[in-house]
């Protein structure tokens, strides 16, 4: 007996190619926004926060139509995407370091 089901949508395979097309977009917008905008860490920094809103969309959409879905799988998946967005906000402004 299983004390939780298992998930397709939570295996790494899914997670991990999902979380690097993030990271890489973020980068590219980041040097985007540098060259485009007079404040470029707030507008990055705003950008992220709507694409992160944006990105519960699909994780909702899988608790309404997927039917292996459950509150809790997909509350884990949607809280999967802060991590990166965080990480990428602090890495690309120079609020983090990479030692």
């Amino acid at each position: 007996m299983e004390l939780v089901a298992t998930y397709d949508h939570l295996a790494y395979p899914p997670v991990t190619l999902w979380t690097t097309i993030g990271v890489v977009g973020a980068t590219v917008v980041y040097g985007v926004v540098t060259r485009r905008s007079n404040k470029p860490e707030r507008t990055f920094v705003r950008l992220v926060v709507v694409v992160l809103l944006l990105s519960f969309i699909p994780d909702v959409a899988l608790l309404v139509f997927d039917d292996d879905a459950t509150v809790g799988a997909v509350t884990a998946l949607a809280i999967l995407h802060i991590p990166p967005a965080v990480v990428c906000i602090g890495v690309l402004t120079g609020r983090f370091t990479i030692r």
